[in-house]
């Protein structure tokens, strides 16, 4: 999937045409934020993949804090993520 690779343009071919379901969009941002080797993130396909209105669900900011990656986090703050919501039953993301 182009998301794990961070090309951005494939994304945006591939969303311009008919997988634009919600669960193809979410599947696109969670491999967003896990993507890359070692894993990184790539922040602006994030970006772009919330600008075309996927949800940030629980698993979203759970995977940018298991990479580590504050522009990830910046990004899903930028998008109205709250910082002190919970991550299921396991309470908050952050400690």
């Amino acid at each position: 999937m182009a998301s794990t690779t961070g090309d951005i343009e494939k994304v945006r071919q591939l969303g311009d045409g008919r997988h634009r379901s919600k669960e193809y969009l979410n599947h696109g941002l969670v491999a967003a934020v896990a993507g890359g080797t070692p894993p990184r993130g790539f922040p602006e396909l994030v970006r772009y993949l919330l600008e075309q209105g996927t949800e940030i669900t629980c698993a979203t900011p759970v995977l940018a804090l298991k990479i580590q990656s504050a522009d990830v986090f910046r990004v899903l703050l930028e998008f109205g993520w709250d910082i002190n919501s919970l991550n299921g039953n396991a309470g908050p993301v952050l400690p």
